[in-house]
């Protein structure tokens, strides 16, 4: 049996930011495959936490990474925040 519960909004939508902050989430799932929240709420029958096709272990906010590709639709996963430029003038 898991121990984790997919986070849901008052209306039954599957979570895809945080409630403070408004924060990008994502799911992974068991062998750690990122998943997006549109692909959770479009699977739900494979996105499970209990022996699903994309079994659900946990959800994380992606800060920081913009080449993060959900295992089921290949849309890289939003980012909170923008890279960082580098200043190239010295």
């Amino acid at each position: 049996m898991a121990n984790f519960e997919i986070p849901r909004m008052s209306d039954g939508a599957i979570r895809a930011f945080t409630s403070v902050g408004a924060y990008p989430l994502f799911y992974l799932t068991t062998d750690d495959r990122p998943v997006c929240p549109s692909c959770v709420e479009e699977h739900v029958e494979e996105c499970t936490v209990d022996g699903g096709y994309y079994e659900l272990a946990g959800v994380h906010v992606n800060w920081e990474t913009h080449d993060l590709p959900c295992e089921i639709c290949q849309e890289n996963i939003e980012a909170a925040y923008e890279p960082i430029e580098e200043d190239t003038n010295g």
